[in-house]
């Protein structure tokens, strides 16, 4: 592919709340999408029901050749019984197996979706040069995953990029999504359903929140340039209190309803909760990024698909 040209992209994990957007915005750039999931989907033609586990199931890719890859499969809910050990088979193995399965012969670029908690770390300043010290299964499995990613470039010469997403935000595609459960969308969706916002901690702590509109943007334009075979976070650049997340929400649905809805906190995570900044400016020296703060909108957009009027 040279750069802005259509090709044949493969999305895994792209019925997923992240994977549904990046699929949408490619689609809407040109491109010829295939999907891969371990459901199956019998009203696109373009989807492989595929679970990465299964490496005589992963054999079906072989028959395809991709111009580039959009790795976003994984298994992120800790709460699962036995996470470690589905982390571990789904998010590294699983990777492996899709990397083996692979057909190299027109592969310009492999872009994995790795996370910032392969770091390790809550606050203070990170950047692409921060050793990882992964403290969670999560963080570890995807880390181990990247270890894959660069295995395959030593020995096939794979050209890829790893992306350390921290926070992604935005309304689903659909209202079947399994990402309810996300503090965004909880939220939003709690002030439409129940008339109020109630955060089970202080609000105090800071997260990293990056629009999923800006994260597509920035693999649209990834996707079709030359593979840099490097590491990249991608990110908002600093770091929002929960309760200022709650303070959007409440701001957007007092622009639509014309009514203020009380924020509930409980105690649980200190006042004084130390910032984070997750460092994006190398991500900017390949591509045009500049973040873009989306949170009113995306909860309109949650009111307005879940309205029952």
């Amino acid at each position: 592919m040279n750069d802005s040209a259509p090709g044949k992209i493969l999305v895994t994990g792209g019925k997923g709340n992240l994977g549904s957007w990046i699929v949408r915005d490619l689609k809407q750039q040109g491109h010829e999408v295939w999907t891969l999931s371990r459901a199956r989907y019998n009203e696109d033609e373009f989807h492989f029901a595929v679970d990465l586990t299964d490496s005589t199931q992963c054999a079906v890719l072989k028959d395809h050749e991709f111009d580039g890859v959009i790795h976003t499969a994984s298994i992120n809910n800790g709460s699962l019984p036995d996470f470690a050990y589905k982390a571990l088979h789904i998010n590294a193995f699983g990777t492996n197996n899709l990397l083996n399965s692979l057909n190299h012969s027109r592969l310009k670029h492999f872009i994995y979706m790795s996370t910032f908690h392969a770091y390790g770390i809550g606050h203070g300043k990170v950047d692409e040069n921060t050793a990882p010290t992964p403290k969670n299964d999560y963080g570890l499995t995807h880390y181990f995953a990247e270890q894959y990613v660069r295995k395959y470039h030593a020995t096939e010469s794979l050209p890829f990029s790893i992306i350390r997403l921290t926070n992604s935000y935005g309304c689903p595609t659909t209202t079947d999504s399994i990402q309810w459960s996300l503090l965004f969308n909880d939220l939003a969706r709690m002030a439409l359903e129940q008339k109020k916002l109630v955060l089970r901690s202080s609000g105090e702590a800071r997260r990293d929140f990056v629009w999923m509109g800006d994260v597509c943007s920035v693999l649209s334009q990834l996707i079709t340039r030359q593979a840099t075979n490097d590491i990249f976070n991608l990110s908002r650049g600093s770091s929002l209190r929960l309760l200022d997340i709650a303070l959007q929400i409440q701001a957007a649905y007092s622009e639509v309803y014309d009514e203020i809805l009380t924020i509930q906190k409980e105690s649980g995570d200190g006042s004084d909760s130390p910032d984070l900044a997750v460092n994006n400016e190398k991500i900017k020296t390949v591509v045009n990024f500049n973040p873009q703060d989306m949170y009113k909108q995306e909860a309109k957009n949650i009111f307005a698909m879940l309205s029952p009027n």
